[in-house]
């Protein structure tokens, strides 16, 4: 939907991925291009990472955290922290082994353990938890079988930040259970409290997990790739066995510009720290403005809100029109009525069925010519079934006694909207003789074949499939 929309020419904000849009500090643009003319950089690189970056990673981990750690057996760097955390399937999960992970969560969880033969078992997130899994409500027989638990702090999408405790939690289920403790910590630097733990820092820890650092989100650094994991020797030695065969480490000169992010002034953090509080605090007093109130999120770029009744407000209706006409030049009245429905404010016309004949009902003489379109509109049902009206009024109508629908230059009715029900006097949606007549469920199968009916649970198809209407209808020549 968002290609076809901006093919069209809208501008549409995209709130579903988390790509800053500030950018990356000078002083680290400056070392990458001083770094890229360097011939001695223009070679293969080590897999594991220069052992200035796995040194200024080791360096920037004890300044955070108080964690000491071998630059050189407990770091290794990656070319942006999801090709190490796709590449710890790789290294660990055999068919049949079990994944825990957090749901929501980043799809890369679970999707590297699908590729590696493995199962998920999702951990749900649950607002009453303050978004942290129950570790202890895992089945047993699932914990025996698991062989990584993913956790992902502050958290990608619901903006929690986990507490100590809770890690220490994490850390004793992955020693009683012998699960690798797996954390991603994207979102690190991005908090608006007190800071948020490291796994590693928790006693044990170090024994359990490793720790997956990107520089996307701390430095703008989405499109360099780079990154890096910390953590137990043996996961590193396994990851980093991984990457020697599958891929050929991050370009030094990236690497030597990642030293200079997390060497370099840190003031810049502190700035871009600043800069997510004040949009923050815009967008949630804002949500609370229309209706979604919500807590501050306590770190992360992201609000996690229940949205679906604003959304479905915001966005474009699809709904399906029933065109029909029995007076005059019926094919040209349709295609009037179809020029005149994609003139409707906020309107969009996406396809129209062919055009059908039909037997008369009643006392009418004439045969209907019947079709359906498929529109996008920004106009509520009311509103919209009052604007159809207005276009049945101009082009003309005139009742005849014993039919409801009367003869007419042209009747349009709405079918379906979304998947709404309404049963107002002045307006029933589903169209209550939608599914009774020949001649509209022909057109609309057209379009619709798979729509379910809300209130009948079978689909447009199924509906014609068991029709009883004996009257005729047949397809229109194009043209």
């Amino acid at each position: 939907m968002k290609k076809e929309l901006r093919a069209r020419g809208v501008d549409v904000i995209n709130l579903g991925v988390g790509d800053p849009d500030t950018p990356t500090p000078a002083h680290i643009v400056a070392r990458l291009a001083e770094a890229a003319g360097n011939p001695a950089n223009h070679r293969y690189p080590d897999y594991e990472g220069l052992l200035a970056f796995r040194q200024a990673a080791a360096e920037w981990t004890e300044r955070r955290y108080g964690v000491r750690v071998d630059p050189a057996t407990e770091v290794v760097s990656l070319i942006g922290s999801k090709e190490g955390i796709a590449n710890m399937a790789v290294a660990f999960v055999d068919p049949g082994d079990v994944v825990l992970v957090p749901d929501p969560g980043y799809p890369v969880y679970h999707v590297g353990a699908a590729f590696n033969g493995g199962q998920t078992y999702r951990l749900p997130l649950r607002r009453e938890n303050a978004f942290l899994p129950d570790l202890a409500a895992v089945p047993a027989g699932v914990a025996r079988a698991a062989k990584l638990l993913w956790l992902n702090y502050p958290n990608n999408p619901t903006a929690a930040v986990a507490p100590a405790a809770f890690f220490a939690d994490a850390v004793r289920f992955a020693e009683r259970h012998g699960v690798i403790l797996c954390h991603d910590a994207a979102y690190a630097e991005i908090y608006f409290g007190e800071r948020p733990p490291s796994i590693l820092e928790i006693p044990g820890g170090r024994d359990v997990a490793i720790e997956f650092h990107s520089l996307s989100k701390t430095f703008n650094m989405t499109g360099w790739r780079v990154g890096f994991a910390v953590g137990n020797p043996a996961l590193i030695a396994a990851l980093g066995q991984v990457k020697t065969n599958v891929d050929s480490g991050v370009f030094q000169a990236v690497q030597e510009a990642a030293i200079a992010a997390l060497s370099g002034d840190y003031a810049v953090v502190e700035r871009l720290r600043a800069t997510y509080r004040e949009r923050r605090d815009v967008l949630v007093a804002g949500l609370g403005t229309v209706g979604l109130p919500c807590d501050p999120p306590a770190g992360t770029f992201y609000v996690w809100e229940d949205a679906a009744r604003s959304a479905s407000q915001c966005m474009p209706h699809r709904v399906y029109i029933g065109i029909g006409s029995n007076l005059g030049d019926r094919k040209a009245n349709t295609h009037e009525a179809v020029d005149r429905v994609s003139k409707l404010p906020g309107t969009r016309v996406v396809r129209a069925s062919s055009l059908y004949e039909s037997e008369p009902l009643g006392d009418a003489k004439t045969w209907f010519v019947n079709s359906v379109i498929e529109i996008e509109t920004e106009l509520a049902a009311e509103e919209l079934l009052k604007k159809l009206k207005a276009i049945e009024k101009a082009m003309g109508r005139k009742r005849v006694k014993g039919i409801r629908w009367g003869s007419r230059v042209i009747d349009l009715a709405i079918l379906f909207c979304n998947h709404e029900i309404v049963d107002k006097r002045s307006l029933k949606i589903p169209h209550p003789e939608l599914h009774k007549r020949r001649f509209v469920l022909l057109p609309l199968a057209e379009l619709a074949p798979h729509v379910v009916h809300p209130q009948l649970g079978q689909s447009v198809s199924a509906l014609l499939a068991t029709l009883k209407d004996d009257k005729r209808v047949t397809l229109l020549p194009r043209g």
